[in-house]
């Protein structure tokens, strides 16, 4: 009997070392996503490219069977799918979910994140029609959010029960993370465009002649766009022109 205990708790040990290896293998493969992921954020420059490579990148990491992101459409209080794996393409770029019911995007709505072990067993959640169709059992899906700007969402599904555990949860987090500041980015470079744009459309009616508004024209969206335009607004100020740019 004491031989059988001994060779029981050798195997334990064993186990035990195992699972530790196989922990720190996959904390490893997600803080090399993350960095890969922080990289292409910088790199990539179209929002549909860059969906579609975040996907796939989860998808890889986590081992998952579907993922998904949803851009928020605030207007209409609904999402639309982006980008993802594991689906029907044709409903990537069709498919709208309502945020305002009670289903998984809805929760995440007002809750910024949730882990579900066994989506037929969760309270609070009633599973999105499509989300049924797609047969997951268990799944995470966390909001793509900076500050009080909410962009979207990202998913990802498994078929089995318990797939997935707060490592798991803290590495989607990660990344919706730094998907948020690529939204953020965007979003400010659209204001900085449009603000520059309405100031040279202005400078354009100003007396003088042409070329004396010239420097506007001539700029390009960059970190110091803010202080060029705040230093033209004042120079037209100046000129009594009236500023209607946003």
């Amino acid at each position: 009997e004491k031989r059988v205990t001994g060779i029981s708790g050798s195997a334990r040990d064993v186990t035990e070392r195992e699972q530790l290896k196989l922990t720190l293998q996959t904390l490893n493969r997600q803080q090399v996503a993350i960095v890969g992921m922080g990289e292409l954020t910088t790199r990539e420059t179209d929002l549909s490219a860059l969906l579609k490579e975040t996907a796939l990148l989860v998808t890889q990491t986590l081992e998952a069977w579907i993922c998904e992101i949803f851009t928020l459409d605030k207007a209409n209080n609904q999402a639309g799918l982006q980008a993802g794996t594991g689906l029907e393409s044709s409903i990537i770029g069709k498919l709208t979910l309502p945020v305002d019911k009670d289903n998984e995007l809805a929760f995440v709505l007002r809750n910024p994140r949730l882990l579900i072990q066994n989506l037929g067993q969760e309270d609070g959640i009633s599973p999105s029609r499509h989300l049924r169709k797609q047969k997951a059992v268990s799944g995470i899906c966390v909001s793509i959010k900076a500050d009080q700007d909410l962009f979207g969402f990202l998913a990802v599904y498994s078929n089995q029960p318990s797939a997935f555990n707060d490592n798991h949860l803290n590495f989607m987090q990660s990344i919706a993370t730094l998907l948020a500041a690529f939204f953020t980015q965007q979003s400010t470079e659209f204001r900085l465009r449009s603000t520059r744009d309405a100031l040279v459309e202005q400078t354009r009616q100003l007396p003088g002649k042409p070329e004396d508004n010239l420097f506007l024209e001539e700029s390009t969206p960059q970190d110091d766009d803010i202080s060029v335009i705040v230093k033209t607004a004042k120079e037209l100020r100046g000129r009594d022109l009236i500023l209607s740019a946003t």
